[in-house]
């Protein structure tokens, strides 16, 4: 998702004659578990707006490293949602629909009560749940791309190179293309 921001975001800025300076931040330039490193480099860049696309993923492996998970998912996005207040600054944050518990037999809505299952959805309802109300939240589902490992990757690599695939039939998503939601949210971002 971070990879198709940057696309977005650096084809945007290029049509622009003022270009407006975008800093991206990875991993290597920010530890988001660690709470003195994401003030200092807020404090630093001094953003107007900040579009958090990062997350612990591991679904399963956030059971045993929930501490991870809820620094990443939650005290983070807590951590730029304060920024952006004390700042007038603008936060968009991603989370997902595992903050609910997939007993629905029709799409969730915004409005739907959150009742998460696992230790990653409770990391995520816990990030959401420290956002002010100006502060904007978009929760998306299995995120597919060009860029990085997902689901459709996934798939196909196993599909090449094994006879049988056998797949859990109790899961229900709505697949999200990395770059149609960064086009969106970078189009919301920018109009007004």
């Amino acid at each position: 998702l971070g990879k198709a921001f940057q696309e977005v975001l650096d084809m945007r800025t290029s049509a622009l004659l003022a270009k407006p300076i975008v800093q991206y931040v990875g991993r290597s330039e920010c530890d988001l578990n660690n709470k003195k490193t994401l003030t200092q480099l807020l404090n630093q860049l001094q953003p107007q707006l900040i579009i958090n696309a990062s997350a612990y993923t591991a679904v399963d492996k956030a059971e045993v490293e929930s501490d991870l998970a809820f620094a990443i998912n939650a005290k983070a996005p807590e951590i730029m949602a304060q920024y952006a207040a004390d700042h007038n600054a603008t936060f968009l944050h991603y989370s997902t629909d595992y903050v609910f518990d997939g007993s629905k037999p029709t799409p969730y809505n915004e409005d739907d009560v959150p009742n998460p299952q696992s230790a990653y959805g409770s990391s995520k309802l816990a990030g959401e749940r420290a956002m002010s109300e100006q502060d904007a939240i978009v929760r998306i589902s299995w995120v597919c791309g060009f860029h990085g490992a997902n689901m459709v990757k996934t798939i196909l690599k196993l599909g090449a190179t094994m006879s049988e695939l056998k797949f859990v039939d109790d899961q229900i998503g709505n697949p999200t293309f990395a770059d149609d939601a960064a086009k969106a949210i970078v189009n919301i971002a920018t109009s007004g």
